[in-house]
């Protein structure tokens, strides 16, 4: 595991350990206590493939599975499950957000899977800040019914609002967390630092830092192998000059997608149904504009 995943790791995670921290803080000290256990353990299995490639994949499938049922039993029969059962279903649910977020912003994914992962992270939070705020807080069973009663009402709302009828009701548009708005930038940052690393056409990771690197020389246990006009013609067709080094964006652009960031969240926040309208049209033509460049002939 590259330190540049690392990085964007550590600046990514803010927003999901913040919807941690929110989901335990009126739980019962008991509860707590399992609770953040259950989340570390999840997580610890989500990292441990990224630091073990051979063993961790199977090791770490076989724990989330294990949680997995645990998450599926609670879901069913909250009451009936015990606190300590809650209490764990809770604390893997808490780290789903974080779960996606290590899963598919991956260095061997692709740009969209990360764009996309990182939506359902985001979404996920959303729906564990909006099953908080429905109530039950004290009782961790209750609250992992309760995101699933969310996401059961969400999706049933955008379903009437596709075909024309008014939502009954929509969990993720009552949450209005601004501390979970503000650390979701990190996250949208870490994911799209992720692109920054200079690579070549196949993937090639370029080199970012030291001076121009001389041209290719031939092993001097070869050249002696050769004719002389052999190797006379392979200093000919050689450059002096190795290939350029890869440029990394500077903090002119860092700082200027940070107020382009900003300049969204102001706009959403005082004219929401214009700039929500605007975006969709832009983002249409964005489309549409990249399918036209990349149909046209490259000669």
């Amino acid at each position: 595991m590259n330190r540049w995943f690392l990085a964007a790791v550590a600046l990514g995670l803010p927003p999901f350990l913040y919807v941690a921290a929110a989901g335990m803080r009126h739980l019962p000290g008991a509860a707590i206590g399992v609770s953040l256990a259950a989340f570390l353990v999840a997580l610890g299995l989500a990292t441990y493939p990224l630091v073990e490639p051979v063993h961790g994949p199977r090791f770490g499938a076989l724990g989330l599975l294990a949680l997995l049922v645990v998450l599926m039993v609670v879901s069913i029969d909250p009451v009936g499950a015990g606190l300590v059962l809650d209490a764990v279903g809770w604390g893997a649910l808490l780290a789903g957000p974080a779960l996606l977020f290590l899963t598919f912003v991956a260095p061997n994914e692709g740009a969209g899977t990360r764009v996309v992962g990182l939506q359902f992270a985001l979404a996920l939070g959303l729906l564990l800040l909006a099953a908080v705020a429905a109530g039950s807080a004290g009782q961790p069973g209750l609250l992992v019914r309760n995101t699933f009663a969310a996401l059961d009402a969400q999706l049933v709302g955008v379903a009437h609002l596709l075909v024309g009828r008014s939502a009954a009701s929509l969990p993720l548009a009552g949450v209005g967390d601004p501390w979970f708005a503000g650390l979701a930038g990190l996250a949208v940052l870490a994911t799209f630092v992720t692109f920054l690393r200079p690579v070549t056409g196949r993937g090639i990771v370029l080199p970012t830092a030291g001076a121009e690197r001389p041209g290719p020389a031939i092993d001097p246990a070869i050249a002696r192998r050769l004719t002389p006009r052999f190797r006379g013609l392979f200093e000919s067709r050689s450059s002096a000059v190795g290939p350029p080094m890869g440029r990394l964006p500077g903090l002119a652009a860092l700082l200027g997608a940070a107020a382009a960031g900003a300049g969204v969240l102001i706009a959403d926040a005082g004219l929401p149904a214009a700039f929500l309208l605007a975006l969709a049209i832009a983002v249409v033509a964005s489309v549409g504009a990249v399918v036209v460049v990349e149909r046209r002939p490259l000669d």
